[in-house]
């Protein structure tokens, strides 16, 4: 807002309120002020929900997404601990049998 320019609108006015408020407005209505209407403002918020909610989908894809690969992926090492546990199982067995049968030669 232009101070010095509004001085001069309202000295200009002689103290009649109505010039005074039109000086005034006009002055808020200047768009080098740099204020803004509420409006403008209504305007930037919804164009700013917009984008929010633009962005709120993306990232409940891209969580939906991780959430797929993450029990894909759990279910791959389920699996393959699964077939270790086996594995380590059928060894465990395997040497019980083999030193059940050596002890069976020694005590023969």
């Amino acid at each position: 807002m232009n101070a010095a320019r509004l001085a001069r609108k309202w000295s200009d006015a002689k103290g009649d309120p109505a010039l005074m408020a039109e000086a005034l407005a006009e002055e808020i209505d200047d768009p080098a002020t740099g204020l803004v209407t509420r409006d403008f403002l209504r305007s930037e918020l919804a164009q700013l929900e917009t984008r929010l909610v633009g962005i709120e989908t993306q990232l409940e894809a891209r969580l939906a997404g991780i959430e797929t690969q993450l029990g894909t992926r759990i279910a791959e090492l389920e699996t393959r601990l699964l077939w270790r546990l086996i594995t380590v199982f059928g060894i465990q067995i395997a040497l019980v049998g083999v030193l059940v049968a050596a002890l069976v030669q020694v005590l023969r």
